[in-house]
Formats: C-alpha cells, sequence, structure tokens
C-alpha cells in the first residue's frame, strides 16, 4: 500500500455508511470515490453507501510474508517490525449493517494471526468498544491496534469510546484535519500513537493550515505521544497534490514515529521496550529497530 504509516491492506467489508467527510454535500473520502468511479468492478461494494462483506481476505492477508527484521524501501520508519496491516482503508467495519459475528470472526482471524500487526479504524469507536472492552478476545493480544478518526473538535468525543476499548495500542487518525483543535492535548493522556494528515485532493476544501498540524505535532510531544505526520493536504505545493514531499515540509513537521514502545520485538532482536522510542539523529530517519541493530545513538524524550 501507499499508505505512509502500513505495509498492507486488506478490506474484509468495503463500504461505508457516511461520516462528517462523506455526506449528500461532502464528497471528501477517497474511498468513497473510488467505489464511485469504479462502480461495478469486482471486489468493490456495489453502492459505497452500502457495505458489503468480502469472506475470505482476511484468510489470505493471514498467510501474508511476515517483515519483521527486513527493510522497507522508502518507509524506514516501518523497518523490522512485523508486517503491519491496515484492516479496512476503503470502508468501515463497524458500520451499523455489519453483523457482530461477522466482527468477531475479522478480529479472530487478526487474534490468530499474530506474525502480524492488524490495525482497526473506525469512526464509530462506540460499537468497537462495547464489543472489544474487558474480557473480550483482544486482551493481551499485542498485535491488535484499535484506532479512531478524529477530524474537527466535534469528534473528540470519540476518544472516550475508544480509551473504553482494550487494545493494546490506542490511536488516533487525525486525517484529514478538518480544522485546528487546540484542545486535544488532554484528550491524548492515555493514548498511545496519533497519525496527523491534511486534507488530499486537487479542490481539497478546507485546505489544511499547517499551522493545525504543527499544534497537533506539539500536543502530542508536549504528552510524551509518538506522532506521525502523513501528509501536509494540498494546497500548499505546486506539482504535490497531497502535500506528501516531506523536503518541502516545515522542519518541525518532519515526524514519523512508530509507538515502538508497544511493540513486540521479534526473537533476536535486542530492544528495550521501555523506551519511549528511537531514531537516528538525522531529523527524517526514524528507523525504529535499524537504529539499534546498527549502533547508532538512541534518544529519549
Amino acid at each position: 500500500t501507499n499508505i505512509e504509516w502500513c505495509d498492507s491492506s486488506v478490506n474484509p467489508t468495503m463500504g461505508c455508511e457516511g461520516c462528517e467527510i462523506w455526506t449528500p454535500e461532502k464528497r471528501w473520502c477517497y474511498a468513497g470515490l473510488q467505489h464511485h468511479s469504479r462502480s461495478g468492478n469486482k471486489g468493490y461494494a456495489s453502492i459505497f453507501e452500502i457495505p458489503e462483506m468480502f469472506e475470505g481476505r482476511m484468510d489470505k492477508a493471514a498467510k501474508w510474508k511476515d517483515l519483521a527484521g527486513t527493510e522497507r524501501e522508502g518507509k524506514p520508519w516501518m523497518n523490522g517490525i512485523p508486517r503491519t496491516i491496515f484492516v479496512g482503508d476503503m470502508g468501515d467495519l463497524f458500520s451499523v449493517s455489519i453483523p457482530d459475528d461477522y466482527i468477531q470472526e475479522v478480529v479472530q482471524k487478526s487474534v490468530s494471526a499474530s506474525q502480524h500487526i492488524w490495525i482497526l479504524l473506525t469512526k464509530r469507536p462506540k460499537r468497537m468498544s462495547e464489543m472489544f472492552g474487558s474480557g473480550s478476545c483482544v486482551e493481551d493480544c499485542k498485535n491488535l491496534w484499535g484506532m479512531t478518526s478524529v477530524t474537527n473538535r466535534v469528534s473528540l468525543k470519540r476518544i472516550d469510546w475508544l480509551k473504553k476499548s482494550n487494545f493494546h495500542v490506542k490511536g488516533l487518525s487525525v486525517d484529514p484535519l478538518m480544522e485546528d483543535i487546540p484542545d486535544i492535548g488532554p484528550h491524548l493522556d492515555g493514548i498511545d500513537w496519533v497519525v496527523v494528515g491534511g486534507m488530499t485532493g486537487s479542490g481539497a476544501i478546507p485546505v489544511t493550515n499547517m499551522k493545525w498540524i504543527g499544534r497537533v505535532v506539539a500536543a502530542c510531544h508536549n504528552r510524551r505521544v509518538p506522532v506521525f505526520v502523513k501528509q501536509i493536504g494540498a494546497g500548499h505545493f505546486i506539482g504535490d497534490v497531497k502535500g506528501s514531499n516531506e523536503e518541502n515540509w516545515p522542519k518541525d513537521l518532519r515526524v514519523r514515529k512508530m509507538p515502538l514502545q508497544k511493540i513486540t520485538p521479534p526473537d533476536g532482536w535486542k530492544f528495550n521496550t521501555t523506551e519511549y522510542y528511537a531514531f537516528k539523529d538525522d531529523w527524517f530517519d526514524q528507523s525504529s529497530p535499524n537504529v539499534l541493530r546498527h549502533g547508532a545513538k538512541i534518544h529519549v524524550d
């Protein structure tokens, strides 16, 4: 996948029943736009707003080669950790119409394939937390991470529901950032990882202000939460519709950290998991395990 913060993606469901970036008035979701442009193609939901289940995809993903200890071309921050798989980049697994037993089956297959890291991202964390709280199959399962999307101040309330879940890693996808969220800091207590990014695509509205992203990054630094800047967004740089070329970014936004303190080291990987995160002196090459393997200086801030 081209998604900067994972190696792969798998979609046991396709489609979503709508959210703040997909309404009759707003058509900003890339998954929705892809469905509409590829309507009727095999492997897609017939209608994006009516999610469909695709059995068998999780079984195939579970058999993918483990990437622990390998170098990722173009993604040095992923080096050495297990293959990291985004479950559901083309829809929302926790859509109301998806049956509980199917969601349970998807999650159980993730738990069983412990050689990979599986990331569940939803805009419906209430349902996720009700299904996967204390005593559920995710308890003590370190390869399964739960995340929710925060795009504006109103959606901050999703974080409270996420915290009621029992995932080993609880993360936020502040992407696309639709407005300034200056009060996000106090909400980060109990959060293990934050991904932040601006609105993408030609004609993206609103254009994400880089200062908004900077405030999220600063809040994460202040709360000692690893933060990953995915892209700045459209409308900033000529010829870069996503704002994904980090060489164009202000230096304080050039940060891509993984929550290493929560990742279980593969056999033979000498890594002190009590450390916060590791990175090279170079400001952008924050390449986790390889830093330790190559003997570079370790920083904890």
